[in-house]
Protein backbone atom coordinates (compact mmCIF):
# COMPACT_ATOMS: atom_id res chain seq x y z
CA UNK A 1 0.00 0.00 0.00
CA UNK A 2 3.09 2.53 0.89
CA UNK A 3 4.34 1.59 -2.83
CA UNK A 4 1.28 2.13 -4.32
CA UNK A 5 0.75 5.74 -2.88
CA UNK A 6 4.42 6.84 -2.80
CA UNK A 7 3.83 6.17 -6.75
CA UNK A 8 0.37 7.87 -6.86
CA UNK A 9 2.37 10.93 -5.32
CA UNK A 10 5.41 10.83 -7.52
CA UNK A 11 3.42 11.17 -10.50
CA UNK A 12 1.29 14.22 -9.63
CA UNK A 13 3.88 15.57 -8.63
CA UNK A 14 5.51 15.16 -12.37
CA UNK A 15 1.74 16.31 -13.54
CA UNK A 16 1.80 19.52 -11.66
CA UNK A 17 5.31 20.04 -12.61
CA UNK A 18 5.13 19.93 -16.04
CA UNK A 19 1.24 21.33 -16.65
CA UNK A 20 2.20 24.72 -14.11
CA UNK A 21 5.16 25.99 -15.61
CA UNK A 22 3.49 25.89 -19.15
CA UNK A 23 3.64 29.06 -20.80
CA UNK A 24 -0.04 30.54 -21.41
CA UNK A 25 -0.07 30.71 -25.40
CA UNK A 26 -2.17 33.40 -26.34
CA UNK A 27 -3.47 33.12 -29.94
CA UNK A 28 -3.11 36.54 -32.37
CA UNK A 29 -6.48 37.56 -34.06
CA UNK A 30 -5.73 37.39 -37.87
CA UNK A 31 -8.18 39.08 -40.15
CA UNK A 32 -8.73 40.04 -43.80
CA UNK A 33 -11.53 41.35 -45.01
CA UNK A 34 -12.44 41.27 -48.82
CA UNK A 35 -14.48 44.48 -50.20
CA UNK A 36 -16.43 43.28 -53.98
CA UNK A 37 -17.61 46.67 -55.93
CA UNK A 38 -19.23 45.91 -59.49
CA UNK A 39 -17.42 48.02 -62.59
CA UNK A 40 -19.30 51.44 -61.56
CA UNK A 41 -17.63 51.44 -57.96
CA UNK A 42 -20.75 50.14 -56.27
CA UNK A 43 -20.51 47.50 -53.38
CA UNK A 44 -21.98 44.31 -54.22
CA UNK A 45 -24.14 42.62 -50.97
CA UNK A 46 -24.76 39.00 -51.38
CA UNK A 47 -21.95 38.05 -53.08
CA UNK A 48 -20.07 34.88 -51.89
CA UNK A 49 -16.49 34.76 -51.28
CA UNK A 50 -14.12 32.15 -50.99
CA UNK A 51 -10.74 31.40 -49.21
CA UNK A 52 -8.24 28.73 -50.65
CA UNK A 53 -4.99 27.94 -49.53
CA UNK A 54 -2.25 28.21 -52.01
CA UNK A 55 -1.96 24.14 -52.77
CA UNK A 56 -5.51 23.66 -53.23
CA UNK A 57 -6.11 26.89 -55.64
CA UNK A 58 -3.12 26.26 -57.41
CA UNK A 59 -4.79 22.50 -58.38
CA UNK A 60 -8.18 23.16 -58.36
CA UNK A 61 -8.62 26.84 -59.22
CA UNK A 62 -11.54 29.08 -58.09
CA UNK A 63 -14.32 26.32 -57.26
CA UNK A 64 -15.71 26.91 -54.33
CA UNK A 65 -16.74 23.38 -53.29
CA UNK A 66 -12.86 23.34 -52.94
CA UNK A 67 -12.50 26.55 -51.00
CA UNK A 68 -11.51 26.03 -47.02
CA UNK A 69 -14.02 28.92 -45.75
CA UNK A 70 -16.78 31.21 -47.61
CA UNK A 71 -18.41 34.51 -46.25
CA UNK A 72 -21.34 36.57 -47.70
CA UNK A 73 -20.54 40.50 -48.14
CA UNK A 74 -22.69 42.78 -46.07
CA UNK A 75 -24.23 45.80 -47.46
CA UNK A 76 -20.82 47.53 -47.21
CA UNK A 77 -19.42 45.01 -50.08
CA UNK A 78 -17.63 43.74 -47.40
CA UNK A 79 -16.53 39.51 -46.38
CA UNK A 80 -14.63 39.16 -43.07
CA UNK A 81 -12.67 36.02 -42.99
CA UNK A 82 -11.21 35.20 -39.19
CA UNK A 83 -8.48 32.74 -39.98
CA UNK A 84 -7.28 30.59 -37.10
CA UNK A 85 -4.32 28.59 -35.96
CA UNK A 86 -3.95 25.98 -36.65
CA UNK A 87 -7.34 24.72 -38.17
CA UNK A 88 -7.10 27.08 -41.15
CA UNK A 89 -2.92 26.97 -40.95
CA UNK A 90 -0.29 26.05 -38.85
CA UNK A 91 1.89 29.15 -38.28
CA UNK A 92 5.96 28.11 -36.65
CA UNK A 93 8.91 29.16 -36.11
CA UNK A 94 9.87 28.36 -39.14
CA UNK A 95 6.71 29.22 -40.87
CA UNK A 96 5.70 32.67 -40.14
CA UNK A 97 3.38 33.46 -42.99
CA UNK A 98 0.73 32.06 -45.55
CA UNK A 99 -0.77 33.31 -49.12
CA UNK A 100 -4.35 32.90 -49.17
CA UNK A 101 -6.04 32.92 -52.60
CA UNK A 102 -9.76 34.58 -52.19
CA UNK A 103 -11.93 34.14 -54.79
CA UNK A 104 -15.64 34.98 -56.79
CA UNK A 105 -17.61 33.26 -58.83
CA UNK A 106 -20.48 35.62 -61.03
CA UNK A 107 -22.37 35.95 -63.73
CA UNK A 108 -22.85 39.01 -65.81
CA UNK A 109 -25.20 38.85 -68.54
CA UNK A 110 -25.30 34.71 -69.60
CA UNK A 111 -21.15 34.51 -69.15
CA UNK A 112 -19.55 33.20 -65.92
CA UNK A 113 -16.99 34.96 -64.61
CA UNK A 114 -14.47 34.50 -61.64
CA UNK A 115 -12.14 37.21 -60.02
CA UNK A 116 -9.21 36.09 -57.63
CA UNK A 117 -7.15 38.40 -55.45
CA UNK A 118 -4.26 36.95 -53.21
CA UNK A 119 -3.19 37.90 -49.62
CA UNK A 120 -0.28 37.12 -47.88
CA UNK A 121 -0.80 37.54 -43.71
CA UNK A 122 1.03 36.05 -41.29
CA UNK A 123 -0.58 35.41 -37.57
CA UNK A 124 -2.17 38.49 -35.84
CA UNK A 125 -2.48 40.75 -39.16
CA UNK A 126 -5.29 42.90 -40.26
CA UNK A 127 -5.35 42.97 -44.25
CA UNK A 128 -7.85 43.90 -47.01
CA UNK A 129 -7.97 43.25 -50.15
CA UNK A 130 -10.64 44.20 -53.20
CA UNK A 131 -12.63 42.73 -56.08
CA UNK A 132 -13.94 44.43 -58.66
CA UNK A 133 -16.92 42.33 -60.93
CA UNK A 134 -17.25 43.56 -64.13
Amino acid sequence: MKRILTTFVAILTILIATTSCKKDETKKTTQVTINVKNGSGVAQSGISVHMYSKTVFTVQGNDPFFASKSATTGSDGNAVFNIVNPDDVLWTSSNTSEEFYFGIVYTIGATEKEKHTIVTVSEGDTKSASLVAN
